[in-house]
C-alpha cells in the first residue's frame, strides 16, 4: 500500500442502550485515530460516557481526498441530525491538507448555519448538557442573554468583579485550600512511617509528609505508588492499616 493511501473512514456505534448498534459518529483518520478520545466534541463525549462505543472501519486504504469525499457521502447517507458530528464532513486539516483562507471562511460559515439549523429542530439535544430545550425556552434564554449584554454597564461590572475577585488574597487562598489536603478529591488518608537515611523518622499522611518536609508532591506520589524507592533520602518504612 502506498504511503498516501493510509487513510480510512470509520464509525462509532452505541455499545449499549436503546440505540445499541446504531452509528452516532462518522470520522476519518489514519493509524489509531479510530480509538482515540482526544479532539472530540462535547456531544461525542456525553454519548461515549453514557453508552460506550464500538469502533468499526467502513473503508480503508484511501488517500486524504478520497477519505474526505467518502466521509461526506457516508454522513449524508446516515443524516447529520442522527449523528453527533458538528459538520457534514470533509475537514482535512488532521490529514495534512492545508485549506486556503477562502475555504476556511466558507467552512466556518457553513458550520455556523448548520448548527443554527440543528438547534431549531424539535428535540435538539444540547452537546454540552444533553438537555432537550423547547423552542419557547430557547427563545426566552436568548432574549434574556441579549438583554443583559446589550447593557454596557453589565459587561463592565462583570469584568471588574472578576478581576477584583481574582486579585483578592483571600480568594486566592480559598481557591488553593479548596483543592489541597483533605479537601482534594484524591486525598490519601493513609498514615505511613517514613524513614530517612540519617535515621530520622516521620509519621503522617502523604500530604503531611511532602508539605511539612517541603518535598516534591509528584516524587512522593511516585514513591507511594512504588515507581521509585526514595525521595531526597526518604523511604517508606511501614504502613499503618
Amino acid at each position: 500500500m502506498k504511503a498516501e493511501d493510509r487513510f480510512y473512514v470509520y464509525v462509532h456505534k452505541y455499545k449499549t442502550g436503546e440505540k445499541e448498534g446504531e452509528v452516532f459518529y462518522v470520522g476519518k483518520g489514519s493509524g489509531t485515530r479510530i480509538y482515540s478520545n482526544s479532539s472530540r466534541n462535547p456531544h461525542w463525549h456525553n454519548i461515549n460516557k453514557k453508552y460506550g462505543r464500538v469502533c468499526e472501519i467502513k473503508k480503508s486504504a484511501m488517500n486524504a481526498e478520497d477519505a474526505c469525499a467518502y466521509e461526506i457521502s457516508f454522513i449524508k447517507e446516515i443524516g447529520i441530525k442522527n449523528l453527533c458530528n458538528l459538520s457534514e464532513g470533509g475537514e482535512s486539516g488532521a490529514l495534512g491538507i492545508k485549506h486556503s483562507e477562502e475555504n476556511k471562511k466558507k467552512m466556518s460559515e457553513f458550520m455556523k448555519i448548520n448548527t443554527r439549523d440543528r438547534m431549531a429542530e424539535p428535540g435538539y439535544v444540547h452537546p454540552c448538557t444533553g438537555n432537550i430545550a423547547s423552542n419557547s425556552k430557547k427563545e426566552k434564554l436568548s432574549n434574556k442573554t441579549k438583554e443583559f449584554w446589550s447593557n454596557p454597564n453589565n459587561k463592565a461590572l462583570m469584568i471588574k468583579n472578576i478581576k477584583e475577585s481574582l486579585s483578592n488574597p483571600e480568594t486566592i487562598k480559598k481557591m488553593k485550600e479548596a483543592k489541597s489536603g483533605k479537601n482534594h478529591p484524591k486525598y490519601d488518608a493513609q498514615v505511613r512511617l517514613f524513614n530517612h537515611k540519617d535515621g530520622s523518622n516521620f509519621t503522617g499522611t502523604q500530604y503531611q509528609f511532602y508539605k511539612n518536609l517541603n518535598l516534591s508532591q509528584a516524587n512522593v506520589n511516585q514513591m507511594i505508588l512504588g515507581k521509585r524507592k526514595t525521595v531526597s533520602g526518604w523511604r517508606i518504612k511501614n504502613d499503618f492499616s
